[in-house]
């Protein structure tokens, strides 16, 4: 549903440095996971990435993640983005800086920032499917429709 990168601004080389903490293939588990022993949140085979600054990671959104605490005396910087389909609800950064949005011109940009939001709607489409039409790209409801 949602694919998520991680792109690390500083070095998270040992642990308890504030990694992000991951499940290689919890996303496929069909109910609640298994914790390793009492008093622990984390499944079976939870990995601590140790990574440089500079290096990145993608996940699904599904996979079990969540942030590791930080007993270092330094502060884990990282920047992370989502991309998802536009029908799903953003869960981080709902609402934009208006004066930033207005420096922002171009229609995609606009669209995939949330400018062209309205409150309690689906996001305007428009400049992206105008896009997808004028370079011959289908869209994913087409080839669905298609196979049926």
């Amino acid at each position: 549903m949602q694919i998520r990168v991680a792109y690390l601004l500083s070095d998270c080389l040992v642990p308890d440095a504030g990694n992000t903490l991951l499940a290689p293939g919890s996303h496929r588990a069909l109910g609640p996971l298994e914790t390793v022993n009492p008093g622990t949140a984390d499944p079976p085979g939870a990995l601590e990435p140790m990574l440089r600054a500079g290096d990145a990671f993608l996940w699904e959104n599904r996979l079990f993640h969540r942030q590791g605490l930080n007993f270092q005396p330094q502060t884990r910087k990282a920047i992370m983005f989502g991309y998802s389909y536009a029908w799903l609800a953003p869960n981080d950064y709902v609402v934009q800086d208006q004066e930033w949005l207005a420096q922002i011109t171009e229609p995609i940009a606009r669209q995939l920032l949330g400018a062209l939001r309205k409150p309690n709607t689906q996001i305007d489409d428009g400049p992206l499917r105008e896009w997808t039409e004028r370079h011959g790209v289908r869209r994913a409801s087409e080839v669905a429709a298609a196979r049926l």
